[in-house]
């Protein structure tokens, strides 16, 4: 890869991440604020609001990466994104789902995100 596509791919990496620590964030806030809750007994399970939580993530990294793939970037930097990205969004859900605090929620997130940042640029 030449030095643009490393450029690319840490900007791309950055941004979907950061996609989906917002995604978890929203979701920590439905759990602790009591919504989740409220809609569970409206008779929406957990499962249809993560999923939605998830295709949503999709959809906005998508939009990240538009730009790039219509100026004609390589298309092995939007395979590993995709990768590292649903990867990212599968562990932070994971951590949102024990996790109690927000604070605890956010530190993980980004000291995960620096690795899987890491891992993109080998």
């Amino acid at each position: 890869m030449d030095f643009t596509s490393y450029i690319a791919l840490f900007f791309l990496l950055t941004l979907s991440i950061s996609i989906s620590i917002g995604a978890a964030l929203k979701l920590n806030k439905m759990r602790t604020g009591g919504l989740l809750d409220r809609l569970e007994l409206s008779g929406t399970s957990e499962i249809k609001v993560v999923i939605v939580g998830l295709l949503t993530s999709a959809i906005k990294g998508i939009g990240v990466m538009l730009p790039f793939i219509l100026c004609g970037f390589k298309t092995k930097i939007f395979i590993i994104t995709a990768i590292l990205f649903a990867l990212y969004s599968l562990i932070s859900l994971l951590i949102e789902r024990v996790s109690r605090s927000e604070d605890i929620l956010v530190n993980v997130l980004r000291s995960v995100m620096i690795l899987f940042l890491g891992l993109g640029m080998v």
